[in-house]
């Protein structure tokens, strides 16, 4: 049977054939992940790499967290070519996903005699560089001077809208530049597709603000009040569209394989999990489960069929598959406070003209603090602040001469940023809404046994460990998406 497509761009019907591969693709804040799975929805092969794309990598209070666009897809396609060359001509569908609420533009060029060499490696696009959610040039003065959004999510900095708000405010010469915004994640995708203009995920919208997730659309009267640059958003799709294929030979991929809209990654780390069948067996076929992740950032949610209006400051609705929302607590605050830590160490060190490279510093302060198996020491882990509370700050207290050593500094951290995340959504509240169990994944904590420790010990649930990721239900969103 031959492949068809519906001509508003929906699913691909592909002929049954089970020699086909999906591949799932997240562009994480830090680290760029890929993930092949084969028919019946089994890993077949997994790779990940530190993008490094930071360009402001001095500016320590983050201010101004910018990240290099051609960076992170270098990182992507190094990943991709790890697979075999076998492998990757079997891929029938691209699923995207990655960090939200970021923001970078572009001018579109129709592509022309592409060859299938990198993208990374060519200029087709004008592009600017990527706005991290991390960034915080839009104080809380600047926030207050921009209208009031026609949605039940808050606008904060690091948001896409408010980032393009601040730069048509104070560098409108830039964004003359452009005609397209959109996330890392729809970048790639209207790359890939050739698209005149992205199609954003009602999900990645909701995450840049001013966004009606009932009318599923953009506050456009609101924004075009204020002169707001809305000739740059992108159109909307819903979360788990397939919006256009591959329009070249791409590092082995063949062309005219789907792509599908480009997801959250958060969205598609709970997705994984309703997706992997030893999980489904733990939880003898309940989703009724939390999750926590904890990678760059920390995370804590579960799904609801709406949002509530009664929940903890700092606790949003987002948009997840099939009309469901994701109660989610998002935190500023994970992998990123420790990484800081252990950098304090290093450059303390340096100041004695004594050098310990990053890797052995891990691994001292690791094995401390495995070894001290409780502390009174008390940490408020808030290093970055929080949305809701941008000013807050980190700090330490009832210091003694007994637990000033790095093992109970690293057990306090690990203690303060699980205590955090309980702040926003507690073990009472998962148990009044029927919730036994948690989700734990994500590099930070993966990695980490004291992180898994405490948050064991400050919930006292039932806590399953999964090392399936965003970039696994990712690709399983896409196998589920081709009949």
């Amino acid at each position: 049977m031959a492949d068809r497509k519906d001509k508003d761009g929906g699913e691909f019907i592909i002929s049954n054939n089970d020699n086909r591969f999906y591949l799932g693709i997240d562009i994480g804040t830090t680290s760029a992940k890929v993930c092949l799975i084969d028919n019946q929805g089994e890993i077949v092969s997994q790779h990940s790499k530190v993008t490094e794309a930071n360009i402001n990598k001095d500016n320590v209070n983050f201010d101004e967290a910018v990240q290099s666009v051609v960076a992170i897809l270098e990182a992507v396609e190094e990943c991709i070519q790890r697979f075999t060359k076998s492998s990757l001509a079997k891929v029938k569908s691209i699923g995207i996903c990655g960090q939200m609420h970021g923001v970078c533009m572009w001018k579109y060029h129709q592509n022309h005699n592409l060859t299938g060499s990198k993208i990374s490696c060519k200029n087709y696009w004008k592009t600017s560089d990527l706005y991290t959610w991390m960034d915080k040039r839009c104080d809380s003065e600047f926030l207050r001077s921009l209208p009031l959004p026609q949605s039940h999510l808050k606008v904060s900095t690091g948001h896409g809208c408010a980032t393009l708000f601040w730069l048509s405010k104070y560098s409108p010469s830039e964004i003359k530049n452009y005609d397209s915004a959109g996330t890392i994640m729809d970048y790639l995708v209207a790359m890939l597709c050739d698209l005149s203009k992205p199609i954003m995920s009602n999900q990645n919208a909701a995450s840049w603000g001013y966004f009606d997730t009932v009318k599923n659309e953009f506050n456009i009267p609101i924004l075009e009040a204020v002169n707001f640059p809305v000739h740059l958003l992108p159109h909307i799709g819903p979360a788990g569209q397939i919006v256009g294929r591959l329009q070249f030979p791409w590092i082995g991929i063949e062309p005219g394989c789907s792509v599908g809209i480009a997801s959250g990654d958060l969205q598609c780390f709970a997705y994984s999990t309703l997706s992997h069948y030893k999980l489904k067996q733990h939880f003898s076929g309940s989703d009724d489960f939390g999750f926590v992740n904890i990678s760059t950032s920390a995370q804590i949610g579960y799904i609801v069929p709406a949002p509530d209006d009664k929940s903890a400051p700092g606790v949003e609705y987002f948009p997840y598959f099939d009309g469901y929302y994701l109660a989610v607590g998002a935190s500023l605050n994970g992998g990123n406070v420790l990484s800081s830590y252990v950098d304090s160490i290093l450059n303390l060190l340096e100041e004695f003209d004594t050098h310990v490279t990053k890797d052995k510093a891990w691994e001292k302060i690791m094995t401390a603090g495995n070894a001290t198996l409780g502390t009174d020491l008390t940490v408020s882990a808030i290093l970055f602040g929080e949305r809701h509370c941008p000013e807050a700050k980190a700090s330490i207290s009832n210091i003694s001469p007994s637990n000033s050593g790095l093992g109970h500094l690293m057990r306090a951290l690990c203690k303060g940023l699980i205590d955090n995340l309980a702040q926003f959504i507690s073990p009472e509240d998962l148990l009044q809404k029927g919730i036994n169990s948690i989700v734990a994944s994500g590099t930070a904590l993966n990695r980490n046994p004291i992180l898994q420790q405490e948050l064991r010990k400050r919930f006292n649930l039932d806590v399953v460990l999964n090392e399936s990721d965003a970039a696994f239900g990712v690709a399983q969103l896409c196998r589920s998406k081709i009949k």
